[in-house]
This record gives structure tokens, C-alpha cells and sequence, in this order.
């Protein structure tokens, strides 16, 4: 629709006017300005044009009147001009603050698109990282692969002796004495080892055998003195109670036959599934369980090849994982090695054959130098 159209008083000529009506309004006072002007200078001129006499030029009204004309004229024209430059330098402000306000966005969309991209690089560079450590962690399942881990600390216990080897329950005991009492030596020893260094029992071990304890003397010596030869174990006043109670059983119960049914065995105070399946190892050469120790039982949850919380949660797991063969020896395999390398405390990582595959080994050595 074309835009309206205004003719002025004097000249009748044509003015397009916009649509919006602030802008409207501002073209219309400047109109009705203008002719002002025209009237005004017109007026003037008529004054300028006649011809007046001297005296009458020289009249103080007229002149006045003049003057006041010619002062109501350039007020007017002074007064466009200053709307004009206002205009004018509202329009360059508004240009100044849009271009200013442009610049800024500008600078925010920069440095929110920087902020933005090196958010996206860090999770990106996390969730590569996380992808890599669940490379890492799934490249290598110990305990699918656990034939390959018993091979390796095999391989390492068979070139290096710890203590169980040569101070291990097996080897304890007179072996002058008959069966039955040798046996029950055998049976101390491994009721003296729990929670005790194999050192410790070897020395204990060794006044059992000078005192001559067989089954007969367990049960008649006093408490107290039986306390005093085992005093250097654990939990020696417990174990008193433990072998004194054995042999009793033993005596009455089996006419000094210690059964050789596990079934048995774990009927009796202070005889365990881990005292019973060594005892039936070491008297009888039987083997019908895994005996799980400290050692047995930190080993297994660091390799992951159990998780939980006690050693005879982890002796059900170990013979549900592992293979009847690996049974028997994996007791003296895991004792020794946790007496030698994986160490309840500060564990020897770095020079563990199975470091690179173990989880607790690559959390441990991650970040430091390997040796």
C-alpha cells in the first residue's frame, strides 16, 4: 500500500509519509516548522522591501518589530537545525551502542564457543581415558584366566623359597614318635599357626617336641604350663583351650585315631575347614578342599578371583573356580608367595610376574616408575 501524502500550506507540494508514527509525527512538526519560517522571513522581506523614508527607517517601532522578526526566524531555524543534529546523533549512538552490543554478543558467542569446545576436548579426552582404562581392565580377566595366573606365581615360587617351605606345618612334629601322636604334633602346628608368622611356630614347635606333647600329655599337663610353652603364638590362651579339647576328643572319643574324615575333623572345638584340609594334607595325603588362610584369602579378592569378605567365603568360591588339580597346592603356592611378594603391607609390584595383569598390581604401580 503506498504511504500517505501531505501537502504544505504554501507550496502544496507532495510529502511521502511513513507508516510508523513516531517517525510520522517528527516529519510533520518539521513541516509545520518550516512554514513558520516561510511566514516569518516572508514578513521580513516585505519590511526590507519598502520603501520607507529616512526618518521612517529610521523609526524605533518599525526597526524593533524588524528585529524581533529576524530573532523569532533564526530561533526557529536554530531549532530545526539543533533537531536535525540531535537526530542525528541519536542515530549515530544508536548505531555506536547496536555496533557495541554486536561486538560484545560477538565476544560472549567466542568465548562460550571456547568454553563449549574445550568442555566437549575434556569430556572427550576423560571419556578416552575411561574408554582406556576399560580397555585396560577388560583386556585381561585373571580369573577366567586363572590357569595362566597360577602358572606364572608357579613359576616364580619354584625359583624363589619363603618361609612356609621350609618352616610349614608339614614338616613339623617328631617323627620318631608313633602315628597317631606325630599326627597330633601335626595337628598343634596347624592350630599354632593361625594368625601367627611361620617362624614363630617353628620356634614353639620346637619346645612341643622337646616337652614330648603327645595326646596323653595334652590332656593331663595343666593349662598354665601348656600356656607357657605356646606363650610366643596368637592367641595363645584360645589355642590351650583348642589342643587340650583335641586331644580329649581324640583320646575318648577315637581311641587316639585323629579321624581322617573331614566331616569329622570340623566336629571338634577349634578345628576349622582351613585346620582340616591342611591336617588331612599333611597326615593323610588326602585332599578333599582348599585350606584358605590369610594369605590365600588377600591373594584370591587382589587377583579377582573372588570377591569377599572372609576367608571361608572365599574357600567356597576358590573350589567352585578352580580346578580339582590345582587344589592341593595351591595353599603352599599362595603362602608363600604372600609371605614373599604380595605382602599383606607395601606388596612387591614391581617385580610380581603377574603385575601387568592383576588389577591391584596396575592400580598400585599406575603413575609410578617400574623397577
Amino acid at each position: 500500500m503506498p504511504p500517505k501524502q501531505q501537502k504544505t500550506k504554501k507550496n502544496k507540494k507532495a510529502v511521502d509519509l511513513p507508516e510508523n508514527d513516531k517517525d510520522k509525527e517528527e516529519i510533520l512538526e518539521n513541516i509545520k516548522i518550516t512554514e513558520q519560517n516561510d511566514e516569518l522571513k516572508s514578513e521580513i522581506d516585505s519590511l526590507d522591501q519598502f520603501k520607507f523614508q529616512k526618518e521612517e527607517v529610521n523609526n524605533p517601532i518599525k526597526k524593533t518589530r524588524k528585529q524581533k522578526l529576524q530573532i523569532e526566524y533564526e530561533q526557529s531555524v536554530n531549532k530545526v537545525e539543533r533537531a536535525s543534529r540531535k537526530k542525528l546523533l541519536d542515530k549515530n549512538i544508536d548505531e555506536d551502542d547496536k555496533n557495541q552490543k554486536q561486538q560484545t554478543n560477538n565476544q560472549l558467542d567466542n568465548q562460550n564457543g571456547n568454553e563449549e569446545k574445550s568442555e566437549q576436548v575434556k569430556n572427550q579426552s576423560e571419556e578416552n581415558n575411561n574408554q582406556n582404562e576399560q580397555k585396560k581392565k577388560g583386556k585381561y580377566n585373571c580369573r577366567e584366566n586363572y590357569e595362566e595366573i597360577y602358572s606364572l606365581i608357579k613359576g616364580y615360587r619354584d625359583t624363589h623359597t619363603a618361609p612356609v617351605d621350609t618352616l610349614g606345618c608339614d614338616l613339623q612334629g617328631d617323627e620318631s614318635l608313633p602315628t597317631n601322636d606325630r599326627n597330633f604334633q601335626k595337628l598343634m602346628a596347624i592350630i599354632l599357626s593361625v594368625q601367627t608368622k611361620d617362624e614363630t611356630t617353628d620356634l614353639v614347635m620346637k619346645k612341643v617336641v622337646k616337652e614330648k606333647i603327645t595326646i596323653d600329655k595334652a590332656v593331663e599337663i595343666p593349662s598354665s604350663e601348656l600356656k607357657e610353652i605356646i606363650k610366643q603364638v596368637n592367641f595363645n590362651g584360645k589355642k590351650v583351650e583348642y589342643i587340650k579339647n583335641a586331644a580329649e576328643v581324640i583320646k575318648n572319643t577315637y581311641n587316639y585315631v585323629i579321624p581322617d574324615q573331614y566331616e569329622d575333623l570340623i566336629k571338634i572345638k577349634g578345628i576349622g575347614p582351613k585346620v582340616a584340609n591342611l591336617f588331612l594334607q599333611c597326615a593323610y595325603n588326602k585332599t578333599v578342599g582348599i585350606a584358605v588362610d590369610t594369605h590365600v584369602h588377600r591373594i584370591s579378592n587382589r587377583l579377582e578371583w573372588v570377591s569377599t569378605k572372609t576367608p571361608e567365603q572365599t574357600r567356597i568360591e576358590l573350589e567352585k573356580l578352580l580346578d580339582k588339580k590345582y587344589w592341593e597346592d595351591v595353599n603352599n603356592l599362595l603362602v608363600g608367595y604372600g609371605q614373599s611378594v604380595c605382602k599383606p603391607q607395601n606388596p612387591q609390584c614391581q617385580i610380581c610376574p603377574v603385575k601387568d595383569k592383576c588389577p591391584e598390581g596396575r592400580r598400585r604401580l599406575k603413575g609410578k616408575k617400574k623397577i
